[in-house]
């Protein structure tokens, strides 16, 4: 190779290692659909072991299921178990272990299960709480440590606000009944040991009042400052024990198991107008706070008390749909957080191990052949594969590189070049192809990979059109 090649080779090298670099750090969010409808903002949004996404619309009364090849099925609609007992205003989504679907009736104050395959029974509602506790509004649902289902309430016949415990195939239990009627319990969150926390407001007041309840079921109570009135309220917490609790007014952060918020004084800790949803990353040693900015319109990742000092996605959004609605987030034990928009109504996801999407993809028959990858790429973890818009059957040619050196072809971005490995595969009928694999050991950390798909399609004139390259790097 000539010295002018040569130099030529190093520049190309160097400028698309500079350019891979700097999008893996200002994109790590994939959209993993906009093909999707909501009659309004979305309520809950929860993730179950396949990987699928489970979304909750208040307004048309409908739970949706989007597979990670972005394919969506309708799993709950208002008829609920068809049986008589109606699902209205879904607010709360939880997946147990087993994958069976809870999903909590806002206006209908009941729940339901939802078995993988679309088995619906009712297993609580508004009589559950025993005589003088009816109950006629949820206002939301989570799990706690011991996989009982935690549920707060509207005011019922004889208090205010509940916060309820329904372990499997136990009588449901009252955790905490509200000395107000005017109290809502707005939000409830089940912490690492098998306690509990829960945000409660007067709407008569709008007062605030914390609760901390122990796994044994004590129950410490704490007054917000008057200037905060939480019109409503989102709230997560990391592996740590610590609350993150995002509202219209702040976010407030309380180490559980370290004071009590009654003795605390409950500490304004970082005051705004955040108004945004607020959802747990686990990276294994501490918590990752994301939050959904709907005034400000942004997604943020912080950690400690750093609030949005390091913007995921801007209002420009990914693959030309804006982010300009987010509502509820979700973080799973993938390393992935979820994000729930309306208006353009979309799903984003946000994968904390790194594979970041270099695009480069060319139309054909079936739109851009769409490429996405999950996985931390380390020794004996799950990788998962997903290749969707492919011709139905069409052959495909996965490109594995260890370097890239990007250049135009085929009417896309070749970005897997030259490639190291390769390997054939058959599009099924709907134009998809998936792999699920552990990775190797062997492999030394600090790799870079690049990948990359090429796709049989008649319709275009090379006969060949190009996936979106994603690259990662391995530990």
């Amino acid at each position: 190779m000539s010295p002018s090649n040569t130099t030529r080779l190093l520049v190309v090298l160097a400028a698309s290692l500079i350019v891979a670099s700097a999008r893996a750090h200002a994109q790590t969010v994939a959209l993993l659909t906009s093909d999707i409808d909501f009659a309004g903002r979305p309520s809950a949004v929860v993730t179950d072991a396949a990987g699928s996404v489970f979304v909750a619309d208040p307004v048309a009364d409908t739970v949706q299921r989007v597979s990670p090849t972005g394919v969506v099925d309708l799993v709950l609609d208002a008829t609920g178990d068809g049986q008589g007992n109606v699902l209205a205003g879904p607010v709360g989504l939880v997946v147990d272990d087993v994958g069976d679907l809870f999903v909590a009736g806002g206006a209908s104050a009941n729940v339901f299960r939802v078995t993988p395959s679309f088995q619906v029974s009712l297993v609580l509602d508004g009589d559950d709480a025993g005589p003088g506790l009816e109950f006629s509004v949820i206002e939301d649902m989570h799990v706690d440590a011991t996989g009982a289902l935690l549920v707060g309430t509207g005011p019922t016949t004889s208090t205010g606000g509940l916060v309820l415990r329904k372990a499997p195939g136990a009588p449901v239990q009252v955790l905490h009944a509200a000395s107000d009627p005017a109290f809502h319990v707005l939000d409830v969150e089940g912490d690492p040991v098998g306690g509990a926390f829960a945000v409660a407001r007067s709407l008569a007041s709008g007062a605030p009042l914390f609760l901390e309840i122990s796994a044994t079921g004590a129950v410490s109570t704490c007054s917000g400052p008057s200037s905060f009135a939480p019109w409503w309220s989102d709230a997560a917490i990391d592996a740590a024990g610590k609350v993150w609790l995002v509202t219209s007014y702040a976010t407030i952060p309380a180490d559980l198991g370290l004071y009590s918020l009654s003795s605390s004084g409950c500490p304004l800790l970082s005051s705004g107008p955040h108004n945004g949803s607020v959802g747990i990353l686990d990276d294994g040693a501490t918590g990752k706070v994301m939050i959904a900015q709907t005034f400000n319109v942004f997604l943020g990742l912080e950690s400690a008390l750093l609030f949005g000092s390091t913007p995921v996605i801007d209002a420009a959004g990914v693959d030309g749909v804006p982010l300009f609605s987010p509502g509820p987030v979700h973080g799973d034990d993938r390393g992935r957080m979820i994000v729930v928009q309306d208006e353009p109504d979309a799903i984003f996801v946000y994968d904390r191990h790194g594979w970041t999407d270099l695009g480069g993809g060319s139309p054909g028959a079936n739109g851009t052949p769409r490429l996405s990858v999950s996985g931390p790429l380390a020794p004996g973890t799950p990788m998962e594969r997903h290749l969707v818009n492919a011709p139905p059957g069409a052959l495909t040619l996965a490109w594995l590189s260890f370097t890239s050196a990007p250049f135009p072809a085929l009417g896309g971005v070749l970005h897997a070049f030259p490639w190291s490995f390769q390997w054939f595969f058959v599009a099924d009928a709907l134009g998809t192809s998936s792999l699920t694999v552990t990775w190797p050991s062997g492999i030394p950390a600090g790799q870079p990979l690049y990948l990359q798909f090429l796709v049989q399609d008649a319709s275009v004139p090379d006969g060949i059109t190009l996936s979106n390259a994603v690259t990662a790097v391995t530990n």
